[in-house]
């Protein structure tokens, strides 16, 4: 102990082997984090509040960075079409140009 500060030193793999019930509050966190057997996540989401607020968040967060995503895309795809539209504009108003140009010389 350093300073009042525990340090734990943890290896997921072995806690993964070793674990068949989450026991403690300390256990629930580390099926969390270490997010790899489905049966020990669930059981921390069940016992803990916390756990349970964290992985909304993270659900949250996911879908809000998806929906930025269509969105982005959406947006560039309506760019795109009025690009589109005024390079055909364009190209249309030169096509008359040229056609006038070439029958007011005649």
């Amino acid at each position: 102990i350093i300073n009042g500060i525990k340090y734990y030193f943890i290896e997921l793999p072995k806690f993964r082997e070793t674990v068949k019930a989450l026991q403690n509050k300390f256990d629930e966190w580390l099926a969390f984090i270490d997010y790899e057997r489905k049966d020990l996540v669930e059981m921390a989401v069940k016992n803990n509040e916390l756990v349970q607020n964290k992985i909304r968040k993270i659900v949250l967060n996911v879908f809000k960075r998806e929906n930025n995503k269509v969105r982005t895309l959406k947006t560039m795809n309506e760019y795109n079409m009025i690009y589109k539209k005024r390079k055909m504009s364009e190209e249309k108003n030169n096509r008359k140009s040229i056609k006038e140009l070439i029958f007011k010389r005649k």
